[in-house]
């Protein structure tokens, strides 16, 4: 047979052969094997965390995408920032090549960022520096190029055809405006596909889906993983087209994982619900409290706070539900520099402040603590662009290769970071406001989360009508936030009463405190008083004695001291719906 002949030959053979289907992901039941903690007991409680979309983080290896490397080079960074929890959107090979949230397969790490021992160590190194990692739980939904789904989409008797929600004909439901409802392109019938015809729709009523879920929960959490954050709980179950958003089964399932999680030791776990958080609060143990970022900016440029802020800050499911002012959704905001503009820094950090201290476990967006702007790009794709590391107009120190960032077609796309404007990384809101949750030792225990806003106090000191004024600025001329923002009218009689001038040393039998080393390094009486007025119980007011004050040798009280109890007093500072005129 002559060559052109036999190649002919093998030709046809393999045109007449089959194309062999894809792998199916590894669905075998994982149990428990160490439950143990790395972390200290208890950084469940008050953990500030982070979310980071590792694709735009940093890139290690020139490629223009991020990888795990680069996030494990950058741990000191974060641990610096006082970041002891870092949230990663889905780390797993998806269909979508961007965002992550059309899985292909729940058990694997994304080729581009590298791979299960790059993410081991990953892990390792963050725990030695007491930071938590919680991975983005995608489970209303896989992709449609999962090898589960194009299995069960090819023929009504595959084995995973119930893992998914088929009908032989359209139902021709309507969802928020469009028909969640699609067209097989596999064989026959529809799908129900609620987000896009991309992410169909597990079938959760089915228990060998939900055993799969919860087995992959298991087999990351035997690797160290310390915890999840479920990504759309309100979507999850669904009967008929007037009951797919919120239905009351959601809860009874976000609960059953939760199980999945408290069976390991010193874990958490938090839910997104774009609404109701409520219904979801005590189920998942925690849930963004989406809303109170309206709140948040309508305060802070009231510069007071809003009835709504006050109803969540007075919630009694207030300690499990974070305030959020900014993730990777948009429907949750733009990023922070864009709503509040180049020249609303001091609104700026007083948001942050509000966020961080008003949620006993608080969560900040990668970006946030340097001002990262949305380059010009609106929606997602400005909330996911590289981060900027230096002032490179080119990478922005992003990543070591020609570009940065993204490509077309909603792919990882070629842009031009901007980077942060000197004046915020030269305050350093970030480092102020997310550092302070280790040092603090008065509220250890208590208000954990809080801990952020007395840091920036103390970076502060009273101004005329209660602004906060940089300390570091003696003529004034750095107006370094608006933290009067924080306080509320039912504390207002118990906060006067602390400025009233209690007698100090053994005769009062009160404890001395230590003096601070420059009087303009507390926000006087804010670090104790008004600017915790927004939260229960309020610690008592550091008041350093100076000759003639009472209690003290001679002399009177600091003239910037005596000047925030005036205004106290009279009620200049704490005016309005519970907050400072």
């Amino acid at each position: 047979m002559s060559r052109k002949a036999a190649l002919f030959t093998l030709t046809a053979l393999a045109c007449a052969v089959p194309a062999m289907a894809q792998p199916l992901p590894e669905i075998a039941p994982v149990s428990p094997t160490d439950t143990a903690s790395a972390l200290p007991k208890g950084w469940n409680k008050s953990a500030s965390f982070m979310e980071i979309f590792v694709r735009s983080y940093k890139d290690s290896d020139g490629d223009g995408v991020g990888d795990i490397k680069g996030l494990t080079s950058k741990l000191d960074y974060l641990k610096d920032l006082g970041v002891t929890g870092l949230w990663l959107m889905p780390m797993g090979p998806s269909e979508d090549r961007d965002h992550g949230y059309a899985q292909m397969d729940y058990r694997a790490i994304n080729p581009e960022f590298g791979t299960l021992a790059d993410f081991d160590e990953l892990v390792r190194e963050a725990h030695k520096r007491g930071i938590g990692i919680i991975l983005d739980w995608v489970v209303n939904h896989s992709a449609s190029t999962d090898p589960l789904f194009l299995d069960a989409a090819s023929s009504e008797k595959s084995r995973f055809r119930d893992w998914y929600l088929f009908s032989k004909t359209d139902p021709k439901w309507k969802v928020h405006g469009y028909f969640p409802w699609r067209k097989n392109p596999k064989g026959e019938g529809w799908y129900y596909a609620v987000f896009s015809p991309e992410m169909p729709d597990w079938n959760l009523r089915n228990p060998a889906v939900t055993d799969y879920l919860e087995s992959s929960m298991r087999f990351w959490m035997n690797r160290g993983v310390d915890g999840f954050r479920l990504d759309a709980v309100t979507m999850l179950f669904e009967d008929g087209p007037k009951s797919t958003f919120n239905n009351p089964q959601n809860p009874k399932f976000t609960a059953e994982l939760a199980g999945v999680v408290d069976g390991y030791d010193n874990r958490f776990m938090v839910c997104e619900a774009s609404e109701g958080a409520d219904m979801y609060a005590q189920s998942c143990g925690s849930t963004f409290a989406f809303g109170s970022q309206q709140e948040i900016r309508k305060s802070v440029l009231a510069g007071k706070l809003s009835a709504g802020l006050v109803a969540q800050l007075k919630s009694p499911l207030r300690a499990l539900e974070p305030l959020t002012l900014q993730t990777h959704d948009s429907y949750v905001g733009d990023r922070l520099i864009d709503q509040y503009g180049v020249n609303g820094l001091d609104n700026y950090i007083a948001a942050a402040a509000t966020a961080l201290l008003g949620s006993d476990v608080s969560f900040s967006y990668y970006g946030e603590e340097i001002g990262e702007s949305n380059n010009g790009k609106f929606n997602d794709p400005g909330l996911r662009g590289p981060m900027s590391w230096t002032a490179d107009q080119h990478t922005a120190g992003f990543t070591s290769g020609a570009e940065s960032g993204r490509e077309p077609e909603g792919r990882p796309r070629s842009q031009r970071p901007a980077a942060p404007g000197p004046q915020l990384r030269e305050r350093r809101p970030g480092r102020v406001l997310v550092g302070l949750r280790q040092s603090d030792h008065a509220l250890q225990g208590r208000v954990p989360a809080q801990r952020q806003l007395v840091r920036l106090a103390g970076r502060l000191r009273p101004g005329p009508r209660g602004h906060a004024r940089a300390a570091r600025d003696p003529a004034g001329r750095d107006q370094a936030g608006q933290a009067q923002l924080l306080a509320l009218r039912g504390h207002r009689a118990a906060l006067r009463e602390r400025c009233q001038g209690h007698p100090r040393g053994a005769a009062a039998g009160r404890r001395r405190r230590h003096r601070p080393r420059h009087p303009g390094h507390v926000l006087q009486p804010g670090r104790r008083g008004w600017l915790r007025a927004a939260f229960p119980r309020p610690h008592r007011l550091r008041r350093p004695s100076r000759p003639g004050s009472p209690g003290g040798p001679a002399g009177g009280l600091p003239h910037h001291q005596l000047r925030a109890r005036r205004l106290l007093a009279g009620g200049g500072a704490l005016s309005g719906a519970g907050g400072p005129g």
